[in-house]
């Protein structure tokens, strides 16, 4: 794996649980939290925070049932904004930035919603607000293969993910080439080893395949935000009618629309969503 496999990392407890986390950068500029999403770990986020780290403090959160965190990986999704807000007192963080990806967005978003005189500021990169029924295209499962398999909780893709953790480290690196050949090294190894550190009970956990409540957690998202959004005929599921409706909530909200992107729109589309994140953060220090 990279480097960032030797990056110090630590541990918080949350409600007892622990909750591990990657922290890189420098300590005394402004903090940032990464946020991941469902089937990642923290190091998913390890190629941005690379090119992040001379101006920010930044901590790459494990979810529970991810990476190194604790717990069996149910009930992850009903203690997440918790686990969050841990971090940051268990840390120290004044006011940090959360960005969060796919699963990770809707947890970002809920905190800001929550305890908005925590945030500084909010990146939400494809959150899972849709108003039609999931399609097996890409149910928010980050990096999912294409096709019938991702359907999100669908034996197939169980199987999918059990085959993969079932692989040596070469083995998942060189599977990985195959099933996201236009993804960077960087961004295909540390997703390779997240399915390898995922605990399957998170399969266990209730999902929403309609319509998602995210209107009563936008309508509450105070903080400059930023919406990063992509095509959805390649997997994108933020419509331009939901991003529009969620601007409208926001007094200080902006939509950037990555159109060759899918739903791993960092992944996919690296140099703009790196630029755009770069300058809405500088502009929210």
């Amino acid at each position: 794996m990279g480097e960032w496999a030797s990056w110090p990392d630590g541990e918080v407890l949350s409600d007892g649980m622990p909750i591990h986390y990657y922290r890189v950068g420098d300590r005394s500029k402004p903090a940032v939290v990464l946020l991941h999403g469902f089937t990642d770990f923290g190091l998913c986020w390890a190629r941005l925070a690379t090119d992040l780290a001379t101006d920010y403090d930044l901590i790459m959160v494990d979810a529970i049932g991810h990476g190194r965190s604790g717990g069996t990986g149910r009930g992850f999704r009903g203690r997440a904004g918790g686990d969050v807000l841990a971090v940051i007192a268990g840390l120290g963080l004044d006011r940090p930035a959360i960005i969060g990806h796919s699963m990770g967005a809707g947890t970002a978003a809920g905190v800001a919603a929550e305890a908005p005189d925590t945030i500084r500021a909010l990146v939400l990169e494809d959150p899972g607000w849709r108003d039609a029924v999931a399609t097996s295209t890409e149910a928010g499962v980050t990096g999912a293969p294409t096709g019938s398999r991702a359907a999100l909780g669908s034996p197939s893709w169980i199987d999918w993910v059990k085959g993969f953790k079932a692989l040596s480290a070469e083995e998942r690196y060189a599977r990985a080439a195959i099933e996201r050949p236009e993804w960077a090294e960087a961004e295909r190894l540390p997703w390779a080893d997240a399915k390898a550190l995922l605990d399957l009970a998170v399969f266990d956990e209730p999902r929403a395949t309609g319509p998602t409540p995210w209107r009563e957690v936008a309508r509450r998202i105070s903080c400059p935000t930023l919406l990063l959004t992509a095509d959805p005929a390649r997997g994108g599921i933020v419509t331009p009618g939901v991003a529009e409706e969620a601007l409208g909530y926001w007094r200080e909200g902006r939509v950037v629309n990555l159109p060759g992107a899918g739903h791993n729109i960092r992944r996919e589309a690296y140099g703009p969503s790196l630029a755009a994140v770069s300058e809405f953060l500088g502009s929210n220090r």
